[in-house]
């Protein structure tokens, strides 16, 4: 188990199915990129809160807790009124989706 990728969270909310779970990861790795352009393209804070509000519920979902934290994380630092650290987040997801992409090339 990691943080960056708990493969157990996914297997529990798939009951174990292995192809629901490559299909939930390949849609949470187009879902973050997206999250993440968006988040590029807009400063408003109440747009951002929302996003990355939902991308913590995503990221937690198929286990990719450390997205989940680092999202938490950034909740708390827009709700204090400062600014969205953008490349932390990046830095998380993309850590993510590497270790998702290799999961999904493997077919394990």
């Amino acid at each position: 188990m990691t943080r960056t990728l708990d493969r157990s969270v996914l297997a529990a909310a798939t009951f174990g199915n292995e192809e629901l779970e490559h299909e939930v990861l390949s849609m949470f790795c187009r879902q973050s990129g997206t999250a993440l352009n968006q988040l590029a393209g807009t400063s408003a804070p109440e747009i951002q809160g929302e996003l990355i509000h939902t991308l913590k519920g995503s990221a937690r979902s198929v286990g990719a807790l450390d997205v989940g934290d680092t999202c938490q994380q950034i909740e708390a630092e827009l709700a204090a009124g400062r600014a969205l650290d953008l490349d932390l987040l990046r830095s998380k997801v993309e850590e993510a989706n590497r270790e998702i992409s290799a999961v999904l090339a493997r077919g394990v």
